[in-house]
């Protein structure tokens, strides 16, 4: 169940014109480029189309016994009888070494699926009633691979060369590019935030200040180990808060981040629940290892003969490691005081999340290899889930503890970075299907440009 592969030659190639070459488009946007043809030909007549294609397929193998069994799902997004245009109709000569010959195209992009999806009898996710399908916008482009599972949404143009001369030949060339439902409107400048907390217990001599550095003896150490009375002991509650809604950014992967993902930590004593002699002594808490983790969650679903069978997978991007810590070059050290505000990691490492993988500041070693990262979202054969997960270990009177975290995080898609340029015209904004408080419904009245006005903009 391959994705559509790019496929340009001197045959026949399609190029984008301007800034459109390198960027995500959006449901409404009019793609404005060319198609080319550079290798010699004479015909008496030749045919040269294009049209804009778009579908989401889903594979899922399951194994019974010794044999293994394989289904599929496939929704075709966009109305290709609707999308084709006939660019060119005549006869054709390029004589051997002769400048290429090129036929201009626009092409916008529906806003919403293809209402043909209502006549689908695959299984879906999404409801596919006519009323449903008439508000479905076209969902954002997506791959994921799993064991014994595949599923992806992908878009891409199609330009056809039909010979109609002697040996009645015809030729292809196949463009996919990326789709993006970017946000109209920024989210709130505070997200949602989640806390978590962990009580743990530390039995030590040393949180007597007189014998914070001191060799315990085996009388002691075994004191310790027994929970006996006369054992200092100190009971704290680490706290870990964390936004459970995040925003993609545009940028490279490794790039600075340009809003970094709030990581707060803080460590609280309770006084009432420790050894007396230690009540109200500041004890230091130093962090010495650190695991911060997005995980992607996708559950792929094809038809069956009488119920949809589905896989899922995870995958997972570090945002957050022990190197950030060796980097600093000073132990850090975690609030231990209510009073005391809660120490932001992702400030200070200043770590966000990209559509290309993690970005953060110089103190996070870069990434190796990271895959792309897809927002949250109800696919009709896919769901897309996020969560963020933590792993931290700190030191208290030289005793390790270990703090563990996992919280549902909803990851957005990002706001359109593109500058208006003279070859893209934004579109309006559109009301999401089942979301009413991002994006605002379009103006009627307000039509895509006609293929002419688009080859006056150029």
């Amino acid at each position: 169940m391959p994705a559509t592969e790019k496929k340009s030659n001197a045959v026949l190639a399609i190029s984008l014109t301007g800034a459109a070459a390198d960027r995500a488009f959006s449901p409404g946007d009019t793609i404005v480029g060319n198609v080319v043809r550079r290798s010699p030909i004479v015909s008496p007549r030749a045919r040269v189309s294009i049209k804009l294609c778009g579908r989401a397929k889903a594979k899922v193998v399951k194994k019974r016994n010794d044999s293994r069994h394989t289904y599929r799902s496939r929704f075709a997004l966009i109305d290709e009888t609707q999308s084709s245009q006939l660019i060119f109709d005549g006869p054709l000569h390029i004589a051997a070494g002769a400048d290429p010959i090129s036929w201009s195209f626009a092409i916008t992009i529906p806003v919403h699926v293809s209402p043909k999806l209502a006549s689908s009898d695959s299984q879906s996710f999404l409801p596919l009633d006519r009323a449903s399908v008439a508000q479905q916008r076209l969902p954002s482009t997506i791959s994921v691979t799993g064991h014994n599972m595949e599923t992806f949404v992908e878009y891409w143009l199609e330009a056809h060369l039909q010979d109609h001369g002697h040996q009645h030949d015809s030729f292809d060339a196949t463009l996919p590019f990326p789709l993006r439902n970017y946000l109209t409107e920024p989210p709130s400048q505070s997200p949602p935030m989640k806390r978590l907390s962990q009580t743990f217990m530390i039995y030590s001599p040393r949180l007597d200040p007189n014998k914070a550095d001191v060799e315990l003896s085996t009388k002691e150490k075994l004191k310790k180990v027994f929970h006996t009375s006369s054992v200092p002991h100190l009971t704290i509650k680490a706290e870990v808060t964390a936004p459970s809604v995040i925003q993609l950014e545009p940028g490279s992967p490794n790039d600075t981040a340009g809003k970094h993902i709030p990581i707060l930590v803080r460590i609280l004593p309770d006084w009432d629940a420790s050894a007396e002699g230690i009540r109200g002594i500041h004890q230091q808490v130093q962090l010495t290892r650190i695991s911060v983790r997005l995980k992607s969650y996708t559950l792929a679903q094809a038809d069956g003969t009488f119920s949809p069978y589905t896989q899922d997978t995870d995958t997972s991007v570090e945002l957050i490691h022990s190197a950030c810590l060796r980097k600093l070059g000073y132990p850090l050290y975690l609030p231990f005081s209510e009073s005391e505000p809660a120490l932001d990691i992702g400030e200070l490492l200043n770590v966000g999340v990209g559509y290309n993988g993690p970005l953060h500041g110089p103190l996070v070693p870069p990434t190796p290899y990271v895959s792309e990262i897809f927002a949250c979202a109800d696919g009709y054969n896919y769901r897309h889930t996020h969560a963020l997960k933590w792993e931290m270990e700190f030191r208290v009177a030289m005793e390790e503890k270990k703090l563990e975290g996992r919280i549902p995080v909803r990851v957005l898609e990002g706001n359109d970075p593109r500058n208006v340029a003279a070859d893209y015209t934004a579109p309006p904004p559109v009301e999401e299907a089942n979301n009413d408080t991002w994006i605002q419904p379009p103006d009627e009245s307000e039509a895509p440009p006609s293929f002419a006005e688009a080859q006056k903009e150029k």
